[in-house]
């Protein structure tokens, strides 16, 4: 799977911080931090550090997503040795205020931890030995010396349970590898750079119960040993950027959030593009469609600085004579200039998805639609069905770059007239077409609603996983070994994330970063329902909520045979009705409490909150609306509905407005209508 390797690198950060909230009790000053690092190989996948006092062990107590990654059992465990160990009397006074490490290196097939644990004084050899003899009854304890040091087996009879520890440089080094613990110790083997140590400690934040650091040239290792397959498109594009992350976590029960900085060595990397661009809205996930397995979604502040940065990448990929020989051929086949026509219909909001099925869609915000409308058919030609197909290959990978790079000469649609729907074949977008019509969108569910209050929407690359709907594709993917893990209800929980995202902002060269996993804790929005109430078919979009009597609410909601339900806060059915079609825009409700709402059958309704509809209605409208109604008051109270270009007004009843003069705008209105006052007088405002 492209993106597989993402989510598994989150999975195992997690891990990390979950290991060490169990293994550590302590607080330390960070300029004593750099030396237990040093001692640490290249290949290390990860580091954290954590920090623990009073407040943070409540913090994290039943944390759910600790037992949920490591699983039940192993949580067990780990308390065990903790208590045994860490909390025994006779290492506390040695271990107090000094701040553990935990990091995670490759063995063989597996990814196993090392426990590193600095004293605050030194032990001679015998005094280390009388003090580790004498830690537990239930553990056998051996030694042995390698490369002129001592390492110690605590053997508690198990198999897969001996753990190793070594004392060196007045730091305790632990693990449940004996190979790992030698090559720590081995002055020979190549350790990290003072660079990334540095990078670590400056971002390890004292205000925050857990810090991690991770070398992004470990994602390509990783991703061979966690899949059975090679790295992917994405998993590439991440890795590219080469570089490091320092995360710090922000506590909150029902997810894990970490957040940080990124700094990139590869500037030639296409991600490199969007780190001198500023955080801005992304928008085009409200188009997804509810299978979307993952996204990315990429958008730009300053597209002048975009050009120029894709200018550069062409030129470091040897693509500037391929974009040069593919302008020229546009041009002389179209009379446009690329510059002055071309380049000025793109927005700069453009996205990617891979559904569930592993079929790709692509997104792109039209930022001018008349000049979209007067250049897109000079591009295109239409195949019928609202479904067009680019004339040029690669026209959008030399417009945005790698993000398109798997769309050569796709098929689109345009939806909502600002927003270009992509696919490689024309079913594709006749299924979204279908998905779009019948509102069947990754917005509309309680997960998505909880992932989208926590990350927020301002950056300028966002790579969301939903896990429900990736779940084959990632089990496609995974080792045997892993997968079974991964599968595991019992013990784990990583089926109990909703999501994982990486979210990217641009900071002056480098990025602002996060990592988001959304749980479905009981306490989360969604996670437990207090009532549920049985449909016959989907919903089409969102409910609505209005006011039902002085002290009570009602919920409509509509599903897909067009059956409108009207339900009681408490779960239970008021009334339901069939309408002539789809609800198009949100319903409004009038002072006197009755709904009015439009259809896309070209209908015009207005009901009580007893269903009972009014005197007049429902009546047919000459147009199709491009969104709901409004009401406004002039001289009288009026209902303005946008149509095509123009706007149809009705009165209260339902009798159009013999006054009322139609004026044909230039291009069809998008939105709802507003209304300002002006002077004495309300006039209607729209946007087209």
């Amino acid at each position: 799977m492209r993106n597989t390797i993402i989510v598994t690198v989150l999975l195992f950060i997690a891990v990390i911080g979950a290991s060490i909230y169990y293994f550590s009790d302590l607080n330390q000053d960070h300029k004593d931090a750099v030396k237990p690092l040093k001692f640490l190989p290249k290949e290390t996948y990860l580091i954290s550090s954590f920090k623990n006092d009073e407040t943070t062990d409540n913090i994290f107590k039943d944390f759910e997503i600790f037992d949920a990654l490591l699983g039940k059992k192993e949580t067990d465990e780990i308390r065990k040795l903790k208590n045994i160990l860490l909390r025994s009397a006779a290492i506390q006074p040695y271990t107090l205020n000094e701040e553990i490490f935990i990091s995670l290196h490759p063995e063989d097939k597996e990814i196993k931890p090392v426990f590193i644990i600095p004293f605050s004084s030194d032990l001679k050899k015998e005094e280390l030995s009388t003090l580790f003899s004498g830690l537990s009854k239930q553990f056998r304890v051996s030694k042995q010396d390698s490369l002129g040091k001592t390492i110690y087996a605590f053997d508690e009879g198990k198999k897969d349970t001996v753990l190793y520890v070594a004392y060196d440089h007045q730091i305790v080094f632990a693990s449940y590898s004996k190979k790992l613990i030698g090559t720590i110790l081995d002055d020979k083997v190549v350790k990290m750079d003072q660079h990334q140590i540095d990078f670590f400690i400056k971002h390890n934040s004292k205000n925050s119960p857990m810090s991690v650091y991770f070398d992004h040239r470990q994602i390509n290792p990783i991703a061979k040993q966690l899949t059975n397959r090679k790295p992917g498109f994405y998993v590439n594009m991440f890795a590219d950027l080469r570089g490091e992350s320092a995360w710090n976590i922000n506590y909150k029960n029902d997810a894990l959030m970490l957040v940080g900085e990124s700094e990139i060595t590869n500037d030639s990397s296409y991600l490199a593009v969007f780190a001198s661009q500023s955080k801005t809205d992304q928008t085009l996930y409200n188009y997804f469609p509810a299978n979307t397995a993952t996204y990315i979604e990429y958008s730009i502040s300053d597209t002048a600085s975009f050009g120029n940065k894709l200018m550069k990448f062409f030129e470091k990929k040897d693509d500037v004579k391929k974009y040069n020989n593919h302008i020229r051929n546009i041009e002389s086949n179209t009379k446009l200039t690329y510059a002055k026509d071309i380049r000025k219909i793109w927005g700069s909001d453009f996205a990617t998805t891979e559904l569930d099925n592993g079929d790709l869609l692509g997104f792109v915000q039209i930022a001018d639609s008349v000049s979209f409308s007067k250049t897109i058919s000079k591009l295109s030609k239409e195949l019928g069905d609202s479904i067009y197909q680019l004339d040029f290959s690669n026209t959008l990978y030399f417009a945005f770059g790698d993000a398109f790079k798997q769309f050569q000469r796709p098929y689109f649609t345009i939806i909502d007239k600002r927003t270009l729907v992509f696919a490689n074949n024309q079913s594709n977008l006749q299924e979204y077409l279908r998905s779009w019509n019948a509102q069947r969108l990754l917005t509309g569910t309680l997960g998505f609603k909880n992932f989208e209050k926590l990350q927020g929407n301002k950056a300028n690359v966002t790579f969301f996983l939903h896990s429900k709907n990736a779940s084959g594709i990632i089990a496609n993917s995974l080792a045997s070994s892993y997968l079974k893990n991964y599968r595991e209800k019992e013990n784990f929980g990583f089926q109990d994330f909703y999501s994982w995202s990486i979210q990217l902002g641009g900071n002056n060269g480098s990025f602002l970063s996060s990592i988001y996993g959304i749980y479905k804790s009981k306490n989360a929005l969604g996670g437990t329902p207090d009532w549920t109430y049985q449909f016959d078919g989907k919903l089409i979009g969102q409910p609505w909520v209005f006011e039902h009597s002085d002290t009570s609410k009602m919920i409509l909601a509509q599903e897909q045979n067009h059956t409108i339900h009207a339900i009681h806060p408490k779960g239970t059915k008021l009334w339901s009705a069939v309408l002539s079609g789809r609800v198009i825009g949100s319903p409004i409700q009038l002072p006197d409490r009755s709904v009015v709402l439009v259809t896309d059958n070209r209908r015009l309704y207005r009901f009580d909150t007893s269903g009972k509809v009014h005197k007049g209605f429902s009546l047919g409208i000459p147009q199709q609306a491009n969104d709901g109604p409004s009401v406004a008051s002039f001289d009288n109270n009026m209902l303005l509905i946008p149509a095509g270009n123009t706007i149809l007004a009705y009165d209260l009843e339902g009798k159009s407005l013999a006054n009322w003069k139609n004026v044909d705008l230039d291009g069809e209105l998008l939105f709802d209508i507003k209304t300002i006052q002006f002077k004495k007088h309300r006039l209607p405002h729209y946007f087209h």
